[in-house]
């Protein structure tokens, strides 16, 4: 009797000891495949790149616009937030006829005046339509326009992003590119005179962004090659080619960005790079881009690629500050482009693509989050930053 009990105890140890195998098997398969969606899902949060090794990353923010000294917004892949304390806080205004997902563009003309550009729909059902919302009240209330109807072909191009400009709460521009090729872009412009309660349907001549300056004027900077820039003086009805010689002694492959208008001057950032070094040059209008001159030029070690354009923002009347991409020196431009400050410490963040000033002193820079690792379970996106002593400093945003 006493060898069976201790048979049959020898037994149930081992059946027990099975159970818990396979237990712990079943643990270790269902955490594999919970790993593999979540970062399939895009919900796992981004590491952070070398130059923030350390530090955690908040991102990805798809899109970021700088309203005032205090004020401004956020879209993520979520929801599109607002801030009225500089980043410390943000409230949710997603236009409840668009989800994030679906936003493509978003501009805020002051704390008050706001479009969105959404997009719904898919192929399969039939095409992507495209619609602008506006808000007069901060987000808290939106009313909706159809601007495109659904379109089959044109589905991928309608689910890629949107310009938005706006020079007062009446006058405005949507970009939207429509076909694309490494050898051509094409886009359409969509214009409002009443606040976007209608819309115009025009040509463009690029299917990237845009920017305008007054009533009239107003560029689009892009290609596939970076080095096409056209102009229009006629609200976006008829536009025309232009181009500045590249600073003497240089030469290489061009790239434009967007002019940016500061006081009663316009600068025109324009990038001239080889294989081995790279020139920024800054190029002055004061007749609205009827004649330009070059203003200043800084030769940098940076490696930059086809089509890489260097950010500028205005920062006061008169003032701009640049970013250079790799070296992350800051750069600020006085009277006229003239006076050239150049930082000989980097300070400004990696991978800087877009840049913001309210005054001179207050800034949002969105930066590159880098690229994941390989094998490694991150979302690829930008970054916000933030500085409130004229880019001698920054600080991460976190954003909901």
């Amino acid at each position: 009797m006493d060898r069976y009990r201790t048979r049959s105890s020898r037994q149930r140890s081992r059946t027990r000891r099975s159970r818990t195998q396979r237990v712990l098997a079943l643990a270790v398969v269902v955490g594999l495949a919970l790993a593999v969606w979540v970062r399939a899902s895009g919900l796992e949060a981004p590491r952070a790149p070398a130059h923030q090794a350390g530090r955690a990353i908040f991102g990805p923010v798809r899109a970021a616009q700088l309203v005032t000294a205090t004020r401004g917004w956020a879209l993520t892949p979520k929801r599109l937030v607002w801030t009225d304390d500089d980043g410390a806080t943000w409230r949710d205004i997603t236009p409840p006829q668009a989800p994030a997902p679906g936003a493509r563009g978003v501009f805020f003309l002051d704390g008050t005046h706001g479009w969105v550009v959404a997009s719904g729909g898919s192929a399969a059902d039939g095409g992507v339509a495209l619609s602008a919302l506006r808000t007069a009240d901060g987000g808290r209330t939106w009313a909706s326009t159809r601007l495109a109807g659904p379109s089959a072909a044109n589905a991928a191009a309608y689910g890629g992003p949107a310009w938005v400009r706006f020079v007062d709460a009446l006058h405005g521009w949507i970009l939207v590119k429509e076909v694309s090729s490494s050898n051509f872009s094409f886009g359409r412009l969509y214009r409002t005179t009443n606040g976007g309660r209608t819309w115009t349907a025009m040509d463009a001549p690029l299917g990237d962004p845009v920017t305008f300056v007054d009533q009239r004027t107003g560029w689009t900077a892009g290609g596939p090659a970076g080095d096409r820039l056209f102009v229009t003086r006629d609200a976006g009805r008829t536009w025309k080619a232009q181009a500045v010689p590249p600073p003497a002694g240089t030469g290489g492959r061009v790239a434009y960005a967007l002019p940016v208008k500061a006081g009663g001057a316009v600068l025109l950032p324009v990038t001239v790079a080889t294989s081995t070094r790279a020139t920024v040059a800054w190029y002055a209008s004061r007749d609205v881009g009827r004649t330009w001159r070059l203003a200043n030029r800084v030769a940098t070690g940076d490696h930059l690629g086809p089509g890489v354009r260097v950010p500028v923002a205005a920062a006061g009347s008169g003032s701009w500050v640049s970013v250079l991409p790799s070296s992350r020196r800051m750069v600020r431009l006085r009277e006229g482009g003239d006076a050239v400050a150049v930082q000989s410490t980097p300070t400004g963040p990696a991978g800087v693509e877009d840049l913001q000033f309210t005054t001179a002193s207050v800034g949002w820079a969105l930066a590159s989050s880098g690229p994941c690792a390989p094998g490694a379970l991150c979302a690829p996106g930008r970054v916000l930053f933030r500085t409130g002593d004229g880019g001698s400093t920054w600080h991460e945003v976190t954003v909901p």
